[in-house]
């Protein structure tokens, strides 16, 4: 007899300590990893919630830029229809300020180097 009970139902016990120790750990592991997969998915989060941020700010700068544009028959209630809405609302004057230019004559479609448009090839 060890620690007062027969020896198969001790070693019984040690096995079964044992197998709750292991499990323990792995289960401990298994938090840890679960954990890191969390804090990753913060920080992703963090990160996608700030571009967000960023591509609003820039539409509504660009909002800004083209309020003058006047397009005949343009929706505008699409600017109370949240970040899509408004990108729907670009998108119409940028359709239609191409279709201006494709009807200029071609010597007013010549930029100069003085010229703000921007990332053209």
């Amino acid at each position: 007899m060890i620690c007062g009970v027969s020896a198969p139902l001790c070693s019984c016990m040690h096995v079964a300590v044992i197998g709750c120790r292991m499990l323990e750990k792995e289960l401990r592991a298994k938090l840890q990893e679960q954990e890191a997969r969390r804090d990753r998915s913060r920080a992703q989060m963090l990160k996608n919630e700030e571009l967000l941020f960023q591509i609003e700010n820039r539409i509504d700068h660009l909002l800004f830029r083209v309020r003058g544009i006047t397009v005949p028959g343009q929706d505008d209630s699409l600017l109370s229809r949240g970040l899509e809405g408004k990108v729907q609302y670009l998108v119409q004057k940028w359709q239609y300020l191409e279709q201006r230019v494709a009807h200029l004559p071609p010597e007013c479609k010549i930029l100069d180097e003085s010229s703000e448009v921007r990332g053209s090839s």
